[in-house]
């Protein structure tokens, strides 16, 4: 365990540095964002990568406003698909189970 974790400590500054490299977004995404908070809708990003390194996409594509909330797999004891991160999204965005997509 100790090798696997300073691996890790090695690999995390590289990749917050390069998490961009091959990242892109989808067509259309930006004009979805933008019309969706238009309407005022509340959004997060759950992810499973770790919280920092989502925070520099989302800064690297200059979408970051758009989103009151970004979890990542380091925010909550356990990661995606079990409700955790989902349900730390909906308290800091204000939302309801049944209102989540």
């Amino acid at each position: 365990q100790d090798a696997i974790d300073h691996a890790v400590s090695l690999w995390r500054p590289h990749y917050e540095n390069a998490c961009m490299v091959h990242t892109r977004l989808f067509d259309g995404f930006r004009e979805l964002l933008a019309d969706l908070s238009a309407y005022s809708v509340p959004m997060a990003v759950i992810t499973n990568k770790l919280r920092r390194p989502a925070v520099v996409i989302l800064d690297g594509f200059g979408i970051s406003r758009h989103f009151r909330a970004v979890v990542g797999g380091d925010c909550t004891p356990t990661r995606k698909p079990q409700p955790e991160m989902f349900e730390r999204a909906m308290e800091l965005t204000g939302t309801k189970g049944r209102r989540i997509l």
